[in-house]
């Protein structure tokens, strides 16, 4: 299946991938110094490097060898006091001997303790690495949701993705109708479209946490987890299952998808575990996703602005029995009808 979201697009302008380099021509949009778009953010184009701590780590068997060297060495001074010579000079060796041993073990254990970072940050670029290519693909799904709702284009030029998802995102996408079809080839309605890209997204979560559970932290491992428990974007999924998913006798009542009560609360919690996915990601990877890479408002991508919102006729008799967080009434009963 292809579609004009997903479709590779070759890059000439020279940034991240360009076969080659421009010459910056007068008409091209001005850009930073450091060479992208200045409409993008430094936080969303360029991946910010994991600080390596520079903290030495005590533990309790350094904590051991450091105080029975500097106990010898008290035992020492105490012995040359007391006229003891051959007891200073066995207690100096001591405290010469375990401050050794304190200082070889320190140094062993910070080595190993590094490495070990920089393997778990390796093969956490690994892991991560390979959700990007369908991280991409969601995001642009939900910007597509955006474009076949909203009636028009924004007018302000977006400098992040996170402003994509603002208050009139998600009053607009309330009207996108997902019977009708979405721009892609073969031709399918966009509920179906759009839970097969969730369900392959989700498929991937799955794969990386198969593969990697083990060499992955706690807090990547929770993120991803919470990929995978999302409730408006499983509620998709959920309604694609359903074959007949529209019967003729509710026609346009499960149309307009996300218009069902409570789906728009559980809409944000998504978009907002998916961003900050993201951000983590970004961190992660040469190659980070920012705005330029979705190609919101180009008018040869995507189809037309609008293209599958309800009319008002439709929105009139629409009845959307999508509901989150509280159970459907049951058929028959006056609110079910």
């Amino acid at each position: 299946m292809t579609s004009p979201f997903y479709r590779t697009r070759p890059r000439t302008n020279g940034s991240r991938g360009g076969d080659r380099k421009s010459k910056s021509p007068p008409c091209r949009r001005k850009r930073d110094k450091d060479g992208a778009p200045s409409r993008v953010k430094m936080s969303e184009r360029v991946a910010n490097p994991r600080p390596t701590s520079e903290l030495v780590i005590m533990r309790p068997r350094h904590w051991t060898l450091l105080l029975v060297a500097i106990l010898s060495a008290a035992g020492s001074l105490a012995a040359s006091h007391a006229s003891l010579p051959w007891l200073g000079s066995i207690g100096s060796n001591l405290a010469a001997g375990f401050l050794g041993s304190f200082l070889t073990v320190l140094l062993i254990d910070q080595a190993i303790a590094k490495e070990r970072d920089r393997e778990n940050r390796r093969v956490r670029t690994l892991a991560l690495g390979q959700l990007r290519p369908l991280t991409l693909q969601l995001l642009e799904l939900l910007c597509a949701w955006f474009r076949a709702a909203v009636k028009r284009p924004p007018e302000r030029e977006l400098a992040e993705i996170r402003e994509v998802f603002s208050n009139d995102y998600y009053q607009e996408v309330r009207f996108l109708d997902f019977s009708k079809p979405a721009p892609i080839s073969p031709p399918m309605p966009w509920l179906l479209h759009s839970a097969t890209v969730i369900k392959e997204f989700r498929a991937a979560v799955d794969s990386v946490l198969d593969k990697y559970a083990l060499f992955l932290d706690a807090e990547t491992l929770e993120m991803l987890e919470s990929l995978g428990n999302t409730h408006a974007l499983s509620l998709i999924v959920s309604l694609a299952s359903l074959t007949p998913w529209k019967p003729p006798a509710v026609a346009h009542r499960t149309d307009n998808v996300l218009a069902g009560e409570g789906v728009e609360e559980a809409m944000r919690e998504d978009v907002e575990t998916l961003l900050s996915f993201v951000s983590k990601l970004n961190q992660c990877i040469a190659r980070p996703i920012t705005i330029a890479d979705l190609y919101l408002w180009r008018p040869d991508v995507g189809g037309a602005f609008g293209a599958a919102r309800m009319t008002d006729e439709e929105i009139a008799r629409s009845n959307p029995m999508i509901r989150i967080g509280r159970r459907l009434p049951p058929p028959g009963s006056p609110t079910g009808q």
